[in-house]
């Protein structure tokens, strides 16, 4: 049923804007607004970690997607004792496909030895504790 304006005076006032400066038919409330075709972030972001990258390995050239090349260097700081890298590689492994890693990855006994003697080695020491009142 479409809506019928009242025949006598407009009352202007509280959510009754004048005639003159309400949209006209057809108008849009924002022209210059996002352009048709343009791309949120989150797309954005999934094609340039999708986009394909070259690298050399063992002195052959291969195109693999940025997140691949990212998880490789990530993958080789963890390994040279990046100790962020370390826990971030961690981190990711346990967040991935909940069925392909395993509850506990470092089920035996040998690779938690493995894991105890390098993050002996590679922790950094803890901060002094000072006394009260004492001074530097």
């Amino acid at each position: 049923m479409a809506k019928r304006k009242p025949a006598g005076p407009y009352a202007v006032g509280f959510c009754r804007p004048p005639t003159a400066t309400q949209f006209k038919k057809g108008q849009s409330g924002n022209p210059s607004g996002r352009p048709k075709g343009s791309k949120n972030f989150a797309t954005e972001v999934k094609e340039a970690f999708g986009r394909k990258i070259v690298i050399q390995e063992n002195g052959r050239t291969r195109r693999i997607p940025a997140r691949m090349g990212f998880l490789m260097k990530l993958g080789a700081q963890a390994l040279r004792g990046d100790m962020s890298a370390l826990r971030m590689a961690i981190g990711l492994a346990q967040t991935g496909d909940h069925e392909a890693v395993p509850a506990d990855i470092f089920s035996s006994e040998s690779d938690r030895e493995i894991l105890r003697t390098f993050l002996a080695e590679n922790a950094p020491a803890p901060p002094k504790r000072r006394r009260k009142g004492a001074r530097k």
